[in-house]
């Protein structure tokens, strides 16, 4: 006899999952100005993130905030630069470090082998300079690699 494949309900199995991360990274950034000037800026970043999230196998939903260490420095600029734009590098540079806050939400439902999410995230910052007019939301697809193979493997058995 043929053991059934189980059937899911949207809710069950339910899992919690709290996690906590703490990382570093560094890169570089580039940004044109009006009359052809330029800058460029090295970057430091330390976090610690930590989320709280409702899992199963057809609804995830859960919220992830996290704290940074921001540091911009090596800053250099080329071609011409107006008053205003040259006082605002000097303040990016003279108001290191920054510390920004972030909030994540993410909801994605989709059935066993994949779902569609889609991410809110929003910077709260008391620092003008790192204060975002829009949040960012994302869209996007994502595949449970393990479970297509698990299946993969039990048909061709």
């Amino acid at each position: 006899m043929a053991k059934k494949d189980r059937v899911y309900s949207a809710w069950e199995p339910v899992g919690i999952l709290l996690d906590l991360y703490a990382g570093y990274g560094q890169g570089k950034l580039s940004h044109s100005y009006e009359y052809n000037g330029e800058g460029h800026f090295e970057m430091q970043k330390y976090f610690i993130q930590g989320g709280f999230h409702f899992k199963s196998p057809f609804v995830d939903v859960g919220v992830t905030l996290k704290k940074s260490l921001l540091n911009y420095h090596n800053a250099k600029t080329y071609g011409e630069l107006n008053a205003e734009n040259s006082q605002a590098i000097n303040d990016l540079l003279l108001k290191n470090p920054y510390r920004p806050f972030q909030v994540s939400f993410r909801a994605a439902g989709g059935f066993k082998y994949g779902k569609l999410f889609l991410n809110y995230n929003h910077i709260l910052s008391q620092e003008l300079e790192l204060q975002a007019t829009d949040p960012n939301i994302t869209l996007g697809v994502q595949l449970s690699v393990n479970d297509i193979f698990k299946t993969l493997t039990k048909r061709n058995k």
